[in-house]
């Protein structure tokens, strides 16, 4: 479910100035590439098929999430998992999911200064877009609401689930900002209430 809910959340943060590639659910993809001796090499990198790309942006689908300097930025979630709280007499399942907001800036880019300090209005317009402890009924869902957790250290552990070389690496310092926030989502889900999906038997790849 937290791919739907990736989703949810990426919509309502549509149109955010600081942000060029805009993703919902990422998933650590690994690749094998040669070292530059002539060795392969296992890599990973985050990939999502929930992806818009401002107007203009040239990048390769593949690489989508990975900082360059040629983006502005860069925003994606990262699952870390879902459980079952309660089932409520009228039939309705609350479950709590969890997942990382990872965002990516290049300063240069954005207000022409590599040193200007920008997290604190960045995470403040996000999280005035995500409507934090606030309900609401979306899709499937009823009783939505995302509560913001921990700012994670600004350093490259907000990327260690990635094999990222000094190539990319240097991404990660000036002019380049980068953060990751822990969110939770709680929601409810009524058996009568979710949209039906009408299967086919017809093979279709």
């Amino acid at each position: 479910m937290n791919q739907e809910i990736a989703s949810i959340l990426k919509d309502r943060l549509k149109g955010i100035q600081f942000v060029e590639v805009l993703a919902g659910l990422a998933h650590r993809v690994e690749y094998t590439d040669n070292d530059g001796s002539g060795r392969s090499i296992r890599k990973a990198i985050p990939v999502s098929h929930d992806v818009d790309v401002a107007k203009g942006c040239r990048i390769t689908p593949e690489r989508e999430l990975v900082p360059d300097s040629g983006k502005k930025g860069i925003l994606y979630f990262e699952d870390l998992g879902s459980r079952f709280i309660d089932r409520t007499s009228n039939g309705s399942m609350t479950y709590s999911s969890r997942m990382v907001l990872v965002c990516w800036m290049n300063r240069a880019r954005l207000v022409g200064d590599h040193y200007k300090q920008i997290t604190s209005y960045c995470i403040t317009t996000i999280l005035g877009k995500l409507k934090p402890m606030q309900l609401s009924n979306v899709d499937n869902f009823s009783r939505f609401k995302v509560t913001p957790g921990r700012i994670l250290p600004q350093d490259a552990s907000v990327f260690s689930r990635y094999t990222y070389d000094e190539t990319t690496n240097q991404y990660l310092r000036p002019p380049f900002e980068f953060f990751g926030m822990e969110l939770e989502i709680e929601y409810s889900i009524h058996p009568e209430c979710v949209k039906e999906i009408e299967f086919k038997d017809t093979i279709c790849y």
